[in-house]
C-alpha cells in the first residue's frame, strides 16, 4: 500500500483551527467584558438612584424643619397676642400649641400634592428624580414617617425615614433683669419676630419672607416680613379692601394709597405714608417716626384712622398745604413716646372718643392736658401701657424650639 508523504495542506487546516479557537476566545472575552460593563452600569445606576432617594430624604428633612420653624413663629405670635386680652377672653396655652401643632401636622402631609415630585437632571431621555410615594404618615408621638423614592431609567430605590417634631414648638425665653432692647434701650419699642424660612416668591406662601416689593395683591390674610421697601398701592387707587394681614417691616418703608381695613404694621425703624391712607380697625406698632408726607397733587388729602391705633416715637406732617391733615375716629389712639411732640395740632383732627396720648416719664398720677386739647394728653409710663395697648412687660417672651438635625432623625431604613 502507498503511503501519503505529502504535508500540503496540513499547515492551512492548523491555521483554520488557531482562527477558530481565537474568534471563540475573542468573542468569549467580549461577551464576558459585555457583561460585567451591564452589571457595572446596572451596578451604577442602583448607586445611584440609592444616592437620589438619599437626597429626597435631605430635601424633605430640610423642608419639614423649616415649616416646623414657620409654625412655631406662628404660635410665639398667637401666645404673645393672647396675653394681651382680658383673662375672660383668653384661650388655654394648651389649647393653642395643639391647635399649632395640629396645623403643622396637617401641612406636612400635603406635601404629597404641594411638593410630591422633583426632577433632579434629565439628559438624552434620562430622568433622573425623587419623589413622595405616600402621605407622610403621623405615627403618633409628635413622629412623622416619610417614604421616598429616587428613580433612574428603570431602577428605583426606597428610603423610610422616620422624623421627631418637637414637644414644644416655641419654649419661654429666660428672664435676664439687664437685658436692653437690641435697638438703643429704650422701653417699649418694637422687637421683630424671627424671619421665616420661606420666601414671597409670587406663591401663596404664609408666613412668608421677601426683600423686593410685594405684590400688593398678595396681601390678604397673610402674616408677611418685609424688608426696605416701597409698597405701592396705586393699582388699587381707591379700592377698599379687608386685608386681614400681619407685615413686620424691617428698615425703611413707604406706603402708598392705601383703603380697607384690618391691616397691622410692626418696623423696628419709620414709616412714611407718601400719599392718601384710609385705614380701619388697624395697628401701627413702629420703633421710628410716621411721617405723613402728602406728595399729592388733589386737594384735601389726609390719613385717616377709624378704630384703629398708632404707637412711634413722634409724628412728622407735611404743613405746606392747609388742606393736609391726620384724622382720628371712632376710638383711635395715637401714642407718641417722645414728650418733644410738637407737630401743628391743628393738622390732628380727633373726634370725641379719639385720643392722643404722649409720654412723659416725669408724671406719676393722672394725664395732664396738653395746652387746651382736652383729647391730647401727657400720660406716666404706666397709663401709656395700659392706654395704648402695650403687653406687660411681666409677660412670657417666647422663642423658636428649631429642631437640629441631631435631634430630629429617628431612624432611616434602606429598602
Amino acid at each position: 500500500m502507498q503511503v501519503i508523504k505529502n504535508n500540503k495542506g496540513y499547515t492551512l487546516l492548523l491555521t483554520l483551527i488557531i482562527i477558530v479557537v481565537l474568534i471563540i476566545l475573542f468573542s468569549s472575552f467580549t461577551l464576558s467584558a459585555l457583561s460585567q460593563q451591564k452589571q457595572v452600569e446596572n451596578t451604577d445606576d442602583s448607586f445611584e438612584a440609592t444616592a437620589l432617594a438619599e437626597m429626597g430624604v435631605e430635601y424633605y428633612r430640610a423642608k419639614i424643619i423649616n415649616m416646623t420653624h414657620d409654625q412655631g413663629i406662628l404660635l410665639a405670635l398667637e401666645l404673645q397676642n393672647n396675653q394681651k386680652k382680658l383673662p375672660k377672653d383668653r384661650e388655654s396655652e394648651e389649647t393653642i400649641k395643639i391647635r399649632h401643632m395640629n396645623l403643622l401636622i396637617n401641612n406636612i402631609k400635603s406635601l404629597i400634592t404641594s411638593d410630591s415630585t422633583h426632577t433632579v437632571d434629565s439628559i438624552n431621555n434620562s430622568t433622573k428624580s425623587f419623589k413622595l410615594l405616600k402621605t407622610p404618615n403621623y405615627m403618633g408621638n409628635n413622629s412623622i414617617e416619610i417614604e421616598v423614592q429616587g428613580a433612574l431609567l428603570n431602577k428605583k430605590k426606597d428610603i423610610t425615614a422616620e422624623f421627631k417634631i418637637p414637644d414644644d414648638l416655641v419654649v419661654p425665653k429666660a428672664s435676664d433683669s439687664n437685658n436692653e432692647n437690641p435697638m438703643d434701650g429704650r422701653k417699649n419699642l418694637i422687637i421683630l419676630p424671627p424671619k421665616p424660612t420661606n420666601l414671597c416668591n409670587g406663591m401663596k406662601v404664609n408666613p412668608c419672607y421677601t426683600s423686593e416689593t410685594p405684590d400688593t395683591k398678595s396681601i390678604s390674610n397673610i402674616k408677611m416680613w418685609i424688608e426696605n421697601t416701597s409698597i405701592n398701592f396705586n393699582n388699587d387707587t381707591g379700592k377698599y379692601q379687608n386685608f386681614n394681614s400681619t407685615l413686620y417691616l424691617f428698615g425703611q418703608t413707604t406706603f402708598n394709597h392705601i383703603n380697607g381695613s384690618n391691616l397691622n404694621l410692626y418696623s423696628n425703624q419709620n414709616i412714611t405714608f407718601d400719599k392718601h391712607v384710609s385705614l380701619v380697625n388697624s395697628k401701627i406698632e413702629l420703633a421710628g417716626q410716621l411721617k405723613l408726607n402728602f406728595n399729592s397733587s388733589g386737594n384735601n388729602n389726609k390719613t385717616s384712622f377709624s378704630a384703629s391705633t398708632i404707637l412711634a416715637d413722634g409724628i412728622y406732617i407735611n404743613t405746606q398745604n392747609k388742606n393736609y391733615y391726620l384724622n382720628l375716629t371712632n376710638g383711635s389712639k395715637l401714642c407718641l413716646r417722645n414728650k418733644s411732640f410738637s407737630a401743628d395740632h391743628n393738622k390732628i383732627k380727633k373726634d370725641n372718643s379719639s385720643f392722643v396720648y404722649i409720654l412723659d416719664p416725669s408724671i406719676t398720677g393722672k394725664p395732664v392736658n396738653v395746652g387746651t386739647e382736652t383729647n391730647t394728653k401727657y400720660v406716666s409710663e404706666v397709663d401709656f401701657k395700659n392706654l395704648c395697648g402695650l403687653t406687660d412687660t411681666s409677660s412670657t417672651e417666647y422663642i423658636i424650639n428649631s429642631p437640629t438635625l441631631d435631634n430630629f432623625t429617628k431612624k432611616i431604613i434602606y429598602k
